[in-house]
């Protein structure tokens, strides 16, 4: 199990050092983009930032048989460990997004805070277009 990243030694802080070393190598140096020290400051540079990204698609079933209930074990194991704050369970990525989904669903629809309405209509108006439809309740 990958331990958290960064810190002493004895907590395997080397870790964040080399995931950082990769992803300059995929997203500056394999792309031909800047890395490093290389890469303009983001505060007081003017110029261009010129950041190199790098996408990368894998085929999991190249590498092992049952991938998909491997990978659910492994989201188990992470969702079972105990949390910090124990009103907060322990969730791994996509657990956020499908618990709104849920609210939308709960909901019948997205429900916006009245200043984004407010904005919408302004946009609306000025673009002589339709405001939208109030089809949910504004909070």
């Amino acid at each position: 199990m990958l331990l958290p990243l960064g810190g002493q030694e004895e907590t395997s802080g080397y870790k964040g050092y080399g995931l950082a070393a990769m992803v300059e190598v995929l997203c500056g140096v394999m792309s031909g983009g800047p890395y490093g020290e290389h890469i303009r400051k983001w505060s007081g540079d003017p110029s261009k930032a010129d950041l190199g990204q790098m996408f990368m698609a894998l085929d999991p079933s190249v590498f092992i048989d049952g991938f998909p209930s491997r990978l659910n074990g492994l989201m188990s194991d992470l969702r079972s460990l105990e949390p910090v704050d124990p009103n907060k369970p322990v969730l791994v990525a996509g657990d956020p997004e499908r618990m709104k989904e849920k609210i939308v669903e709960q909901d019948g629809g997205i429900t916006y805070h009245h200043s984004i309405i407010d904005a919408m209509d302004v946009i609306a108006k000025n673009l002589n277009v339709q405001q939208m439809a109030r089809t949910m309740p504004v909070v």
